[in-house]
């Protein structure tokens, strides 16, 4: 498994979702991408369109699923991309993405913060990333902080994910309807100690 950081160049959700598709259409062996996100945007899913008052906010279409997800400038995104059978990952779809689940856990565990899973589903909003309950995701203080969606074809299969550094209500001035989904973050952590050891 190759871990890197190429992304300082990028400057748009348009281009770091692009080249995470390009990645996944190049076939790696395995890739994983842990990055800092640059400025407040919004990505959301490919079953999804953009709402009409989101469209001033610099946004993306992901190539994996979930909800609409909202990034902070200094957030951490994560992307793998790897050949299905990889000896790195378990066979079941579902056990890759805790693979994932587990060594953020792990990094976020060495800089202080203990995330869990959230046991209780509650209401289900699949137009938000924050508003329905995935058994991958992480909470802190009642904040969704780790969000990952999983999108395969017959010979890869790709993870995209995001670490909630930073307060939602910072970065965008959010019209009422969004402000249930926003989050706190964590941004009493460091994100380059954070960042140190997802790239070990």
């Amino acid at each position: 498994m190759e871990t890197i950081n190429q992304r300082a160049l990028f400057d748009s959700a348009a281009q770091h979702m692009n080249h995470d598709r390009a990645l996944f259409d190049q076939k790696p062996d395995c890739l994983v991408h842990y990055y800092r996100w640059p400025i407040p945007s919004v990505t959301y899913t490919y079953k999804q369109a953009l709402p009409e008052d989101l469209a001033p906010i610099d946004h993306a279409q992901r190539y994996t699923g979930g909800g609409m997800v909202f990034h902070c400038p200094g957030d951490i995104v994560v992307c793998y991309v790897a050949a299905l059978d990889h000896s790195d990952f378990p066979k079941k779809l579902k056990d890759k993405v805790v693979v994932a689940q587990r060594h953020i856990a792990a990094a976020l565990t060495d800089c202080g913060v203990s995330a869990q899973v959230n046991p209780n589903p509650g209401p289900r909003n699949l137009m938000f990333c924050q508003a329905y309950h995935s058994p991958y995701e992480l909470y802190y203080q009642g904040d969704k902080i780790v969000a990952l969606s999983l999108r395969c074809n017959r010979t890869h299969f790709m993870i995209q994910g995001i670490i909630h550094m930073q307060p939602t209500h910072h970065w965008f001035d959010l019209p009422s309807a969004y402000s249930p989904v926003s989050v706190s973050g964590l941004p009493q952590v460091d994100s380059d100690a954070v960042l140190a050891r997802l790239w070990r």
